[in-house]
């Protein structure tokens, strides 16, 4: 019975903790953001600052899953996101893996 008790109230502890607002997932503050939508990418080539994070929503009802030889973010869902952390310049094209028309490029400056 202690037992039943003990990991109800832990479910409870859970469930309202997924609950909670949660500002820790609100971008960092020079984060660029790209949105992920049936037609591509939006905007389709970013700027990024050396030693700062890209990160991609998916704005569409259908999966994407962002693609590049340097990362991978597997599927992503209406409303899911994805980051990436940029510390060497360059330019890295990127496309969905799984709608290969949909490509975006990053600017590494």
């Amino acid at each position: 019975m202690q037992t039943k008790i003990v990991l109800c109230t832990l479910v409870i502890v859970v469930a309202l903790s997924a609950c909670r607002d949660d500002s820790s997932l609100e971008p960092a503050v020079g984060t660029v953001l790209v949105d992920i939508h049936d037609e591509g990418f939006a905007p389709e080539t970013v700027h990024v600052e050396v030693g700062r994070t890209v990160r991609w929503t998916n704005r569409s009802q259908q999966p994407h899953a962002i693609s590049s030889a340097d990362f991978s973010s597997g599927n992503l869902f209406h409303e899911w996101w994805f980051e990436a952390l940029f510390e060497a310049p360059g330019t890295i094209t990127y496309s969905c893996s799984l709608h290969a028309t949909k490509e975006g490029t990053i600017v590494i400056e």
